[in-house]
């Protein structure tokens, strides 16, 4: 690494934009003392996002205002900033802002010989644009799933890891994932399931019916895991308690998940994330993700279902390919990627639907390579 990048003097000067992560990295990686934030009046929010992460760091922030469309006027800006400072002192990342800022910006750089980097997200580097010969270097940085969601203006109001409960029954969960896909049973778990939980008394009496003998194997399982108990002459399931009806309506598969992804080389993973958008008055907007991790300061949102995705017409307001797609956009911008995980196969549409818009799915028998098909994807980006 060039000894510009080692000088505890060493300031950057980023220009913020709408998608965060370019502008971070390189100061994640590098650590200046110093970054220099060129800021929009558009941008203040974003400006405000990006300050209070750098300064969790122990980066000081120093905000400049800009026309982000007066090329001129962004140059003045710079040329002032770099009055006295020593050669090579400040780096200018020139990844975010508008064209015409990033131009502005650069040719105040260029003209006086300071350094100049891009950060380049297909070979995931950073690379130099001054002329200077300086071979690309490795972006070496991550973020965790608290600080990526702050950056896109969400916090983390609550989230989950593992348990001495998801530990304790993990066989369990990972025998569910291999054969619930495969029976007609997962359909009646999850309609009793949900049933019980939408009546909130308990224990809840579930008759079964019709009854199909093949489900015999499932009920013993789960009553000798004391998830239920089972009375094979009046066909009656009992949930015992919420916790029991949560975790076979769905749950499990959300901890199947989890506990796969954990087991990866990621950075950072996390269950039931719960969060409200920032800037959404005195009730903040909240949504809830099932699975999130990051790895090279990318963001994965997985959403797990174990209900039957069928036909696109079966869902008036809660499309889950849409739903993901609009909040993956939302909360991970341009280094997100969305990934549904479903116990049932998908129609021939929403699959359509999925692979349109680039999101990754992992369905029915597929469950069991679930690691597989993860690892391939993290190797591919």
């Amino acid at each position: 690494m060039p000894q510009m990048h080692r000088n505890k003097n060493t300031a950057h000067l980023i220009l913020i934009s709408g998608q965060p992560i370019p502008n971070l990295i390189p100061a994640i990686a590098w650590h200046p003392d110093v970054v220099h934030l060129l800021v929009s009046a558009k941008m203040e929010r974003q400006a405000a996002r990006i300050a209070q992460f750098l300064e969790s760091r122990g980066i000081e922030c120093r905000k400049h205002q800009i026309d982000a469309y007066d090329m001129r006027q962004v140059e003045a800006v710079c040329t002032k900033l770099l009055e006295g400072a020593a050669h090579g002192a400040v780096i200018l990342n020139a990844t975010g802002g508008t064209k015409v800022a990033a131009f502005g910006a650069f040719a105040a750089f260029r003209e006086r010989g300071f350094p100049i980097v891009y950060f380049d997200p297909e070979k995931w580097r950073i690379t130099w644009l001054d002329g200077s010969g300086t071979p690309p270097v490795a972006a070496a940085a991550e973020l965790s799933v608290r600080e990526y969601l702050a950056a896109h203006g969400l916090n983390v109001i609550e989230d989950a890891g593992s348990d001495e409960a998801v530990t304790k029954r993990l066989a369990l969960t990972a025998w569910l994932a291999k054969e619930l896909p495969q029976s007609g049973f997962i359909r009646v778990l999850n309609k009793l399931a949900t049933e019980a939980q939408q009546t909130g008394i308990y224990p809840a009496h579930k008759i079964i019916k019709p009854f199909d003998p093949s489900f015999t194997p499932f009920l013993k399982k789960l009553e000798s895991e004391k998830l239920i108990s089972w009375d094979s002459r009046s066909r009656t399931l009992t949930f015992p308690d919420a916790a029991a009806a949560r975790y076979l309506g769905g749950f499990w598969l959300e901890e199947y998940v989890f506990d796969v992804v954990s087991s990866l080389d990621v950075h950072d993973v996390r269950r039931n994330v719960r969060v409200a958008w920032d800037g959404s008055g005195t009730k903040p907007v909240t949504n809830e993700f099932d699975v999130v991790f990051t790895d090279k300061c990318r963001l994965y949102m997985i959403s797990c279902k174990t209900s039957k995705l069928g036909s696109e017409s079966h869902y008036k307001d809660k499309n889950p390919v849409y739903e993901l797609d609009s909040l993956k956009d939302a909360a991970a911008g341009l280094f997100g990627q969305g990934i549904l995980v479903s116990a049932t196969p998908l129609g021939v549409e929403l699959q359509k639907r999925a692979d349109t818009l680039k999101l990754l799915t992992i369905s029915g028998r597929d469950l069991p390579w679930l690691k597989t098909k993860l690892q391939a994807a993290l190797n591919f980006r």
